[in-house]
């Protein structure tokens, strides 16, 4: 089981849409997913698959390493 985004990296990723101006309704609807769904990850009760990590990562023009590296890690001690 892939572990939730930590509490940093849920804060980021909340101020990058806030800076940004946009609600929370409208980046799901550009990722095309749900509210729900997007909500979910800013929250922490979802991680973002790495697709989707990769268009948020484009949508906001940041590395997509800063999204992926906990995940990297969990998948390296799994093995």
């Amino acid at each position: 089981m892939i572990r939730p985004i930590d509490p940093i990296k849920r804060e980021w990723l909340k101020k990058l849409r806030k800076d940004k101006k946009i609600k929370t309704r409208e980046i799901a609807q550009t990722l095309g997913v749900s509210f729900q769904h997007y909500n979910d990850i800013e929250n922490g009760r979802r991680n973002p698959s790495i697709e989707l990590s990769l268009e948020i990562a484009r949508y906001f023009d940041v590395p997509v390493e800063q999204f992926l590296e906990d995940r990297t890690k969990f998948i390296k001690e799994e093995n």
